[in-house]
């Protein structure tokens, strides 16, 4: 099956700001584009913001509905390729992501001659693309369940569903259901209860959707791989979101990346894009205007 054509622009200008200063930023979905407007705000003052929106790819959006197995080899050139033509690769321009938009932003950067090279890399609780974390860390339903509940009080925003009431559950007339329903229906008891989820979304409905973030999750992990931490030769912040998404596993391999500092910044993987105090922070780094005092959540360089 074809993926549909999407009608929506794969990079546009988030707000208007001084046009010596640029920050582009790419966004894997997940979340509405919506969610960076505080951002683009704050951004505006120091600079211009771009948002590069891989939604607006058939293939990857097709990847996350179908096992995230989607061939993805052209993506890096096709980020690449719109960044050129909109004159955005070189020393003024600070690239980054959130989440998967951070690691392909590392893979991108590493594959550009220097004189193209963006002048820093900002990335937003972004896997490494060389991380070895891969289906079996995602496969454990109970273990994804607090994280698939912060993500959908994020897109309802409501708070996130209190990770100790979610247990399992018998859906109704079906006592003999396996432990994966089980999980689930526990779950949807949780998430209405917070408004996270609508009355009308049963155990099939869920399933869908549930499944469908596990393979976006799969379909991010993949991107950019064959990048090495050693070509990552600009200066590199890697904010973390106070509960990160990134597993403990993962963070040694930032820390083999020359040049880099890390943030930990307030609020989970998808509320740290409005959180006012991350907001704060987040745009400090990306415009390069970092106050002499730190926050005192800031761990330094690693």
């Amino acid at each position: 099956m074809t993926p549909a054509p999407d009608t929506r622009p794969l990079l546009r200008q988030l707000a208007r700001g001084p046009a010596e200063r640029r920050a582009a930023l790419i966004h894997p979905g997940g979340l509405p584009a919506t969610h960076y407007r505080p951002l683009a705000a704050a951004l505006a003052a120091h600079g211009t913001p771009y948002l590069v929106d891989l939604d607006a790819l058939p293939q990857f959006v097709f990847a996350a509905r179908h096992g995230g197995d989607t061939d993805l080899s052209g993506l890096v050139d096709t980020v690449t390729e719109v960044l050129d033509a909109h004159h955005l690769l070189d020393q003024r321009t600070t690239l980054g992501g959130w989440s998967g938009g951070g690691t392909l932003a590392c893979a991108i950067a590493t594959g550009l001659p220097p004189p193209r090279r963006p002048g820093r890399l900002v990335l937003l609780d972004s896997l490494p693309p060389w991380s070895g974390t891969g289906a079996d860390s995602i496969e454990d339903t109970a273990a994804l369940l607090p994280e698939f509940g912060r993500y959908l009080a994020a897109r309802a925003g409501v708070p996130a569903p209190d990770p100790g009431a979610i247990r399992p559950a018998p859906p109704p007339g079906q006592e003999q259901a396996n432990s994966h329903d089980q999980w689930l229906w526990g779950f949807r008891q949780a998430a209405l209860a917070v408004g996270a989820l609508d009355e009308g979304v049963g155990l099939p409905g869920l399933r869908k959707v549930f499944q469908s973030y596990r393979w976006g999750l799969l379909r991010n992990r993949r991107l950019g791989s064959g990048a090495a931490p050693g070509a990552v030769t600009m200066p590199t912040t890697l904010i973390r979101a106070r509960d990160s998404i990134i597993p403990d596993d993962d963070v040694p391999g930032w820390r083999a990346v020359p040049h880099l500092r890390t943030v930990v910044v307030p609020g989970n993987h998808y509320t740290m894009l409005t959180e006012p105090a991350s907001v704060e922070l987040i745009s400090a780094e990306l415009a390069e205007d970092t106050p002499a005092v730190r926050d005192p959540l800031r761990l330094g360089p690693r």
